[in-house]
Protein backbone atom coordinates (compact mmCIF):
# COMPACT_ATOMS: atom_id res chain seq x y z
CA UNK A 1 0.00 0.00 0.00
CA UNK A 2 1.30 3.05 -0.97
CA UNK A 3 1.75 6.38 1.26
CA UNK A 4 -0.31 8.15 -0.74
CA UNK A 5 -3.27 5.96 0.21
CA UNK A 6 -4.02 7.17 3.24
CA UNK A 7 -5.64 9.77 4.90
CA UNK A 8 -4.72 12.09 6.37
CA UNK A 9 -6.38 11.51 9.37
CA UNK A 10 -9.16 9.52 10.15
CA UNK A 11 -11.42 8.26 12.78
CA UNK A 12 -13.31 4.45 11.91
CA UNK A 13 -15.67 3.52 14.11
CA UNK A 14 -16.26 -0.15 15.19
CA UNK A 15 -18.83 0.01 17.28
CA UNK A 16 -21.92 2.95 17.41
CA UNK A 17 -22.09 4.13 20.74
CA UNK A 18 -24.18 7.32 21.81
CA UNK A 19 -21.98 9.42 23.96
CA UNK A 20 -23.14 11.53 26.69
CA UNK A 21 -20.86 14.58 26.84
CA UNK A 22 -17.92 11.78 28.36
CA UNK A 23 -15.00 12.97 30.14
CA UNK A 24 -12.08 12.10 27.85
CA UNK A 25 -8.92 10.57 29.09
CA UNK A 26 -5.90 10.86 26.44
CA UNK A 27 -2.41 8.15 26.95
CA UNK A 28 0.53 8.61 24.49
CA UNK A 29 3.61 7.73 24.07
CA UNK A 30 5.89 9.45 26.24
CA UNK A 31 8.65 9.25 28.86
CA UNK A 32 8.23 6.11 30.79
CA UNK A 33 5.07 5.20 28.84
CA UNK A 34 3.53 6.65 31.78
CA UNK A 35 0.08 7.69 29.97
CA UNK A 36 -0.37 4.52 27.93
CA UNK A 37 -0.14 2.33 31.35
CA UNK A 38 -2.17 4.25 33.54
CA UNK A 39 -5.10 4.54 30.55
CA UNK A 40 -4.69 0.88 29.97
CA UNK A 41 -5.09 -0.13 33.61
CA UNK A 42 -8.40 2.63 33.69
CA UNK A 43 -10.21 0.98 30.13
CA UNK A 44 -9.39 -2.71 32.09
CA UNK A 45 -11.20 -1.42 35.27
CA UNK A 46 -14.16 0.20 33.97
CA UNK A 47 -14.37 -2.40 31.26
CA UNK A 48 -14.37 0.09 29.08
CA UNK A 49 -15.04 -1.57 24.77
CA UNK A 50 -13.28 -0.39 21.67
CA UNK A 51 -15.57 1.76 19.63
CA UNK A 52 -13.07 2.76 17.25
CA UNK A 53 -9.82 3.63 15.56
CA UNK A 54 -7.39 6.11 13.87
CA UNK A 55 -5.51 5.90 10.69
CA UNK A 56 -3.39 8.58 9.59
CA UNK A 57 -0.35 8.89 7.41
CA UNK A 58 1.12 10.65 10.37
CA UNK A 59 1.21 7.35 12.03
CA UNK A 60 3.88 5.15 11.65
CA UNK A 61 2.59 1.58 10.12
CA UNK A 62 2.62 -0.51 13.25
CA UNK A 63 -0.26 -3.22 15.18
CA UNK A 64 0.17 -4.35 18.43
CA UNK A 65 -0.69 -7.28 20.37
CA UNK A 66 -2.69 -7.24 23.26
CA UNK A 67 -3.59 -10.10 25.22
CA UNK A 68 -3.04 -12.31 22.45
CA UNK A 69 -5.41 -10.06 19.82
CA UNK A 70 -3.54 -8.13 17.31
CA UNK A 71 -4.91 -4.04 17.45
CA UNK A 72 -4.30 -0.85 16.12
CA UNK A 73 -2.30 1.18 17.93
CA UNK A 74 -4.80 4.62 17.85
CA UNK A 75 -7.62 3.23 19.49
CA UNK A 76 -10.58 5.03 21.13
CA UNK A 77 -12.70 3.26 24.18
CA UNK A 78 -15.65 4.03 25.93
CA UNK A 79 -17.95 2.79 29.03
CA UNK A 80 -21.01 1.45 28.49
CA UNK A 81 -23.18 4.43 29.43
CA UNK A 82 -21.21 6.91 27.03
CA UNK A 83 -19.96 9.06 29.94
CA UNK A 84 -16.46 8.19 30.04
CA UNK A 85 -14.20 8.04 27.04
CA UNK A 86 -10.71 7.19 26.26
CA UNK A 87 -8.03 7.76 23.74
CA UNK A 88 -4.82 5.53 23.75
CA UNK A 89 -1.93 5.71 21.19
CA UNK A 90 0.93 3.49 22.06
CA UNK A 91 2.82 4.56 19.11
CA UNK A 92 4.80 8.27 18.58
CA UNK A 93 2.90 10.00 16.35
CA UNK A 94 4.89 12.28 13.69
CA UNK A 95 4.69 16.07 15.03
CA UNK A 96 3.57 17.45 11.31
CA UNK A 97 0.64 15.46 11.88
CA UNK A 98 -0.40 16.75 14.83
CA UNK A 99 -2.96 19.52 13.78
CA UNK A 100 -4.35 17.26 11.09
CA UNK A 101 -4.95 14.11 14.14
CA UNK A 102 -6.41 16.42 16.65
CA UNK A 103 -8.84 17.66 14.23
CA UNK A 104 -9.81 14.52 13.23
CA UNK A 105 -10.65 13.51 17.31
CA UNK A 106 -12.66 16.76 17.47
CA UNK A 107 -14.72 16.23 14.56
Amino acid sequence: MRLNSFPEAEVYEIKKMKLNSPIIFAGFVGAGLAGTIALGYMIERLKMKEIGYMRSKYLPPATVFIQGRLRHPFRFYSNKSGTICAIICVITLQFEGLYSIASAILD
